[in-house]
């Protein structure tokens, strides 16, 4: 059981944002080179795979659904917004997936944050920020798409920490002589469609998670509203960051899968990928 709880305790630290890769370091090139040596079909096997771990309680195998919803499709379409709890949208962005392509646009602009858009059109990887003149051409890996797909709809892997948290709480409740391996717990809020998971003690900006239960799918990180940081933000107490679940369709609509014609991309420095632009520990 000690192992159990260490190991439950650690994927939770591991998993939550605090730094970010250094473009061209030899960690970077290191991973690069060893996701360009293994194909995206691999890469879905392996991540099936992790649903099926020695480390198995009540709940956690619906994440085996979760990842088939997005990957058995031929295509799927993915919708995502900030939102406050008052309704107010406070921008919105979708994304397209189908077999390792991969685009991702802004919608709504966010007055939150700056967005980064990516496309996968002829073997490039395409990549702009909303409103700026001029984007990159990275250098694309055959996994690049596929952790630039997870990181989207999970930044950093932040909601699957938080529910795998939950569970741990759930399955050491049988054991009420072993010790929690965190100090945070968690009260359920549940209505017809959702239930919310919040935080008694936030963790940083984070209030909370909520999800659908059947079949699961975690749906939105609740959070401080302050955490945007700027005179945009809305006065309510608490935001949502909104995924919606994948919307299955025949293949990605052309319209999609053009660059926009204002924008001048020009190749980027061979160490930079998909990963220069992600946060992880």
């Amino acid at each position: 059981m000690k192992s159990l709880v260490s190991f439950l305790a650690s994927a939770w630290i591991v998993a939550f944002p605090l730094s970010a890769f250094a473009c061209g370091s030899r960690r970077l090139e290191a991973q690069a080179t060893f996701s360009e040596q293994i194909p995206h079909e691999n890469h879905v096997q392996r991540l099936y795979e992790s649903t099926e771990s020695d480390y198995h309680f009540p709940g956690y195998e619906d994440f085996r659904g979760l990842y088939e919803s997005i990957f058995e499709p031929s295509a799927v379409k993915i919708s995502m917004r900030a939102v406050t709890a008052d309704g107010e949208l406070m921008g919105a962005s979708t994304l397209y997936y189908s077999q390792g392509a991969l685009f991702l646009t802004e919608d709504v602009p966010y007055s939150n944050r700056e967005f980064r858009n990516f496309s996968t059109i002829d073997g490039n990887l395409y990549t702009w920020k909303s409103g700026e003149a001029n984007g990159d051409i990275l250098t694309r890996y055959t996994a690049d798409t596929f952790e630039q797909l997870l990181y989207s709809i999970d930044p950093s892997g932040v909601k699957r920490s938080i529910y795998n948290q939950y569970l741990t709480f759930q399955y050491l409740s049988q054991f009420p002589d072993e010790p929690v391996p965190a100090d945070t717990s968690f009260t359920t809020v549940e209505t017809e469609a959702y239930s919310t998971l919040e935080l008694v003690e936030p963790i940083g900006p984070i209030r909370g998670l909520r999800i659908e239960s059947a079949p699961l799918w975690l749906q939105a990180l609740v959070i401080d509203s302050d955490f945007c940081g700027d005179s945009a933000c809305p006065d309510a107490e608490t935001m949502f960051i909104e995924v919606d679940s994948p919307i299955v369709i025949e293949s990605i609509p052309p319209a999609v899968q053009v660059l926009p014609e204002a924008i001048e991309f020009e190749p980027a420095s061979a160490n930079e990928t998909a990963l220069c632009h992600m946060v992880y520990l």
